[in-house]
């Protein structure tokens, strides 16, 4: 792939799949416009609306400059991003993934809708931890068919989904909402 300001990602690229889901977490509100962007750096793409977190590591990123992308087009075939050289900085996504963890739990993918986000609402709640947007929940589970590790800390900080390459945090809902 050669360093250009725009990118298309095809199917077959290894990173396809994972910039799809990337892309998922971006913001709509154009008021936090930086957040309407995946931020690549190195071997790492990130995208965030401030409620939830996607990480994509795949050492094929490298080949794409470092930098701030606007998501011309995402469907199956492809994924089309444009370098935005006047995007501003990427707020520092490190801080909110917690560096321990109380525990940690396994979740298979299940084919019936919402299995998989009831039963991370049960684990959550039987532990008295943080409560999660089951949305987004959802949307976390479409990232690996075998399923993935959840790692969890307190009712305070982010629940954090790992899984082949990929991380996700999932922002605790604020007691009352």
């Amino acid at each position: 792939m050669q360093k250009t300001d725009m990118y298309t990602i095809n199917k077959g690229h290894s990173c396809h799949a994972g910039l799809r889901w990337v892309a998922t977490a971006l913001s709509t509100d154009k008021t936090r416009y930086v957040l309407t962007r995946i931020m690549i750096k190195e071997d790492v793409a990130v995208g965030t609306d401030g409620r939830r977190l996607h990480i994509l590591t795949d050492p094929l990123l490298t080949q794409i400059e470092d930098g701030l992308y606007a998501v011309i087009k995402q469907n199956p075939h492809e994924v089309l991003l444009a370098l935005d050289k006047d995007a501003g900085t990427f707020p520092n996504y490190k801080q909110v993934i917690p560096d321990t963890h109380s525990g940690s739990f396994n979740i298979g993918h299940n084919s019936k809708k919402g299995e998989s986000v009831g039963r991370l609402i049960f684990e959550l709640g039987k532990r008295n931890l943080a409560r999660v947007d089951s949305v987004y929940a959802d949307d976390m589970f479409s990232f690996n068919p075998d399923g993935m590790t959840v790692h969890v800390t307190d009712k305070l900080n982010a629940v954090t989904f790992t899984s082949k390459g990929r991380l996700g945090a999932l922002m605790p809902l604020r007691e009352g909402s």
